[in-house]
């Protein structure tokens, strides 16, 4: 079954302090079929950050929506997806700034092999009043097969004054040039494929807990 959280710090906790950014990471294999959540932050100048690693068994739907409820909250939400197989999944994450200078920032990057193929789609949405907001999502995927299939479809509604709202979203091929050519540095193809996928997660990696980076490098 679908759930939703109402996550509420409380002042003065360790956990949450002003200047520090939790950061909790949920691997795909742990989560539900259908697996729905609502963050609520209403804490002033809280910050929280989500890494998202989708491998292996994916679910079918995800449904993840943030809620910035306090002025100066802050929220980042970095997700990796590596499709194998027959692999399908739908993902949904939606940033909502209902409180001034809020700040958002969405990174999903997918690589494709085989016959896999994920529908992702990401809202910005900044209401009336939450002037001075800072929202940005960027989504890119890379088909390394021919019959792997992406789909992106990014979104902003605003309705404040005064604020930053933008997104991005490519899909792209592996480029047999790039394997050519390091192969012609003496890498077997195999190799050369796994080096342009790691390069294409690297912005990704970098984001992400040391331990969590180590963990996802061995699945590419």
């Amino acid at each position: 079954m679908s759930a939703k959280r109402k996550i509420k710090t409380v002042a003065g906790s360790a956990l949450h302090t002003p200047h520090t950014a939790q950061t909790e990471c949920v691997f795909s294999q742990d989560m539900t079929d259908n697996w729905e959540r609502e963050f609520v932050f209403d804490q002033e100048a809280e910050q929280r950050k989500y890494v998202f690693i989708f491998q292996g068994k994916v679910p079918e739907r995800v449904n993840l929506s943030l809620r910035l409820a306090a002025r100066n909250t802050r929220v980042e939400v970095v997700s990796v997806f590596l499709g194998k197989g027959n692999m399908r999944s739908k993902i949904n994450f939606t940033v909502s700034h209902e409180a001034p200078e809020t700040f958002g920032r969405i990174l999903f990057k997918a690589a494709l092999f085989d016959e896999s193929r994920v529908d992702f789609a990401g809202m910005l949405k900044i209401a009336k009043g939450a002037d001075g907001s800072d929202s940005y999502l960027q989504a890119r995927a890379l088909l390394v097969s021919s019959k792997a299939m992406a789909r992106l479809d990014p979104g902003l509604e605003i309705l404040a004054n005064n604020v930053k709202a933008s997104h991005g979203a490519t899909v792209g091929r592996l480029r047999e040039q790039d394997v050519f050519y390091l192969q012609s540095r003496g890498l077997s193809k195999e190799d050369a494929g796994r080096m342009l996928v790691t390069g294409f997660f690297s912005d990704a990696l970098r984001m992400m807990p040391e331990e969590v980076n180590e963990k996802v490098s061995k699945f590419l």
